[in-house]
């Protein structure tokens, strides 16, 4: 559960989630984001 617990629990469940030829989910990327307090920004990409 990322998010819950106290701080080493929250890293071991990030470091978890982000492991090498892991496939998280959009809604665990998400969780990542908020337990860490960034926002992720999407923008089109502009191609001439």
């Amino acid at each position: 559960m990322i998010g819950g617990g106290d701080k080493s629990t929250q890293e071991i469940d990030i470091a978890k989630a982000l492991r090498p030829n892991s496939k998280p989910r959009f809604d665990t990327i998400a969780k990542v984001c908020k337990a860490l307090g960034v926002k992720l920004h999407v923008e089109p990409v502009l191609t001439h």
